[in-house]
């Protein structure tokens, strides 16, 4: 009986050690600003809003697409937060490393400022078709002078990456929000600077 009862023990302690799960390494990514660019400061203040972001993106998984409609996930590789509020804390980080506007508010802050601007992100993938990838970003920023319309300015660009690999999407996504930032902050100087 012993026999028994001890074998029994060995089978479950032997099924629970199975039953163990496998661990892997997650990937964190995020997005950087990183252009050093400096303009004559314009003395007026901005605060950056809450972005609004597709609910199909606004979660921590890495989105990708090989057809058309169907949209899915890496397992290993995640943003390190939703993009929305990656985009919002770089998109204060761009105007207080290049000196655009003499203050910079992030929501929610409620300081009384001269503009204000919306983000609206539309798509941050990565579509991989006929073993090619492009990392994409589609994104519309609304500015605001006392609270009435001033200008909207559109980017949905992309660009091949240099592999299928996920740091690679990575790290083309960051070029192409780089990209995006530099051009907004030129055309807002240039509206703004007179």
């Amino acid at each position: 009986m012993k026999n028994i009862i001890l074998l029994i023990l060995i089978l479950i302690t032997f099924n629970a050690c199975s039953l163990k799960q496998t661990t892997y390494t997650l990937n964190k990514y995020t997005l950087k600003y990183d252009n050093l660019k400096k303009y004559n400061t314009i003395n007026k203040t901005i605060i950056i809003n809450k972005p609004t972001i597709n609910p199909i993106y606004n979660t921590t998984d890495m989105i990708y697409s090989t057809q058309e409609y169907k949209v899915e996930s890496y397992i290993k590789n995640k943003w390190s937060d939703i993009p929305s509020l990656i985009i919002h804390q770089e998109l204060m980080s761009s105007f207080d490393k290049n000196g655009l506007f003499n203050t910079t508010y992030i929501y929610p802050n409620k300081e009384k400022a001269n503009y204000s601007i919306n983000t609206h992100i539309y798509k941050i993938e990565n579509k991989i078709k006929n073993n090619i990838s492009y990392a994409i970003l589609s994104i519309k920023f609304e500015i605001y002078k006392d609270k009435k319309l001033f200008d909207t300015y559109f980017y949905d660009k992309s660009l091949k990456n240099i592999s299928l690999q996920p740091y690679d999407f990575v790290k083309s996504e960051n070029i192409l929000f780089n990209e995006i930032i530099n051009d907004l902050s030129n055309r807002l100087y240039s509206k703004l600077k007179n």
